[in-house]
């Protein structure tokens, strides 16, 4: 059983750390933890403190300023975040590489044969980050409204860095290999804050984001501006979109939601969705990131909602997949008309089981945050004069439990079009091949080749949003196929 310790010191005490002791025994019922006191540990200008395991925490920042509900989702999944999971085989004596991909929910990592590139392990750990915020916004907030910035980039630099560390502690323990070569990967935040360097995420001085990064013996992949970064690079990369022998689309549904776009005309168009969370299951009172505990798929049968859930144990929320699957089953059961709105006698709040619901504000948020990708994705192919009909593929990224094809299109959040490969991890996947220094400098030309639209400020990108605020768009013609595929 794993102890939480909350500091029982004055200065700690006088910060209310008593009610957040008695706010953990009641979220934490039935997890399996055991909620104790602590004497001081010196932190008391940063009170009231709460240590779970080796980590120590503020109990008045990130993860404890959320509800009930987001707190219990985190404990829940804490022992992934303290445990490295995944496998690894034996490969004594073997020069290896360590392949990573920061995500700003989950850390995954491989061990790669350098001679080969055969895959020897691969680990997955939560980011430890989390505890500042789930998204990439909050965390910056945490470091943007803090007075020494340097101090709190350097405590997520800390974070990020130690479980890196451990996951190569880990491979070199499991494996006995040689390990030579380390490469990363994240977006633009990730990234920096692993260098223990400011983003500069909304300040006017940016860095150069588009040169390959070393930190200690550790190789970083180029980012391209302050909303694509290293991952998407590296996701281009391993499709190939250096290639420029197709017309090809990645739309990566992480947590902000990127689109890229390589065409034969030798042309590489990226921009940031600005979709938000939502389909990492955040922005929701019921949403959670695609964890244990987390509904991943829903379905339906006579009207009746039916669900899986990660790790086979009860429902805590749901995440990116199965939020988009309810929002489907509630449209084509006719819980909801295509604009969004629910039906009357539902009033202003579903319930879709025990504890769990979504109320008419989250659907018009998710219908927002699926707008902003559709219409990131028009606009990119509208500026590379270009329709869906001359794509030759469009590949998905993301870290979603099981994503549904068929009712991302029917909801409207992708083209109807017949050529879609859902990737997951293409991060990983190319990162694992920048292990090779020739791909390396690939990654890096490919950044400098990428051209970044700002489309927020955009006439055009803004008519292509208000079109898609409807389920799934204001030209039913356009889907029509699919809608007379899914309705009930």
């Amino acid at each position: 059983m794993v102890n939480i310790e909350v500091c029982k010191g004055y200065n700690c005490k006088n910060k209310s750390s008593e009610d957040i002791k008695h706010r953990l025994e009641r979220v934490c019922k039935g997890l399996g933890y055991n909620i104790v006191e602590r004497k001081c540990s010196g932190h008391c200008n940063k009170g009231p403190v709460v240590c779970i395991g080796n980590d120590i925490y503020l109990g008045k920042s990130g993860v404890f300023l959320e509800s009930d509900r987001k707190l219990k989702s985190f404990l829940a999944n804490y022992e992934s975040s303290v445990n490295i999971e995944g496998y690894c085989r034996k490969a004594k004596g073997k020069d290896c590489g360590l392949a990573v991909d920061i995500g700003t929910t989950v850390i995954k990592a491989s061990l790669n044969d350098l001679v080969n590139g055969e895959v020897l392990g691969e680990v997955s750990t939560i980011n430890k980050q989390m505890v500042y915020g789930s998204t990439v916004l909050h965390r910056w907030n945490y470091v943007n409204k803090s007075k020494d910035r340097k101090d709190k980039i350097g405590n997520l630099s800390r974070i990020v860095q130690d479980s890196v560390r451990g996951i190569e502690n880990y491979f070199v323990s499991k494996s006995k290999a040689n390990i030579r070569e380390i490469v990363l990967a994240g977006n633009t935040a990730m990234t920096y804050f692993f260098l223990a360097e400011d983003p500069a995420l909304t300040l006017k001085s940016k860095p150069n984001y588009r040169l390959v990064k070393k930190k200690d013996d550790k190789v970083l992949l180029p980012c391209i501006f302050e909303w694509v970064g290293g991952d998407i690079v590296s996701g281009m990369l391993y499709l190939g979109f250096d290639k420029f022998d197709r017309n090809v689309m990645l739309i990566d549904l992480g947590t902000n939601g990127e689109v890229a776009l390589s065409t034969k005309d030798r042309a590489i168009l990226v921009a940031s969705a600005s979709a938000g969370p939502a389909f990492e299951g955040e922005g929701f009172r019921c949403g959670m990131p695609a964890l244990k505990g987390a509904i991943y798929e829903v379905s339906s049968k006579k009207g009746k909602f039916r669900y899986k859930v990660l790790g086979r144990r009860k429902p805590l929320g749901l995440c990116g997949s199965g939020m988009l699957d309810l929002i489907a089953e509630m449209l084509a059961n006719k819980v909801m008309g295509l604009n969004g709105k629910l039906d009357s006698k539902c009033g202003q709040e579903v319930f879709f089981t025990k504890g769990i619901s979504v109320a008419q504000e989250e659907i018009d948020y998710f219908k927002e945050s699926k707008a902003a990708i559709f219409a990131t994705v028009q606009t990119l192919l509208q500026e590379a004069g270009l329709s869906y009909k001359d794509l030759d593929k469009i590949y998905i990224a993301g870290g979603f439990g099981n994503l549904n094809l068929e009712k991302a299109q029917f909801i409207g959040l992708i083209p109807p079009f017949d050529n879609y490969e859902f990737m997951g991890n293409t991060s990983l996947k190319g990162v694992q091949i920048c292990l090779k220094k020739k791909n390396l400098r690939r990654a890096e030309l490919l950044a400098r080749s990428s051209t970044p639209l700002t489309l927020t400020d955009s006439d055009v990108w803004m008519r292509n949003y208000l079109a898609a605020l409807f389920f799934p768009h204001t030209d039913a013609e356009l889907f029509k196929d699919i809608l007379k595929k899914c309705m009930k």
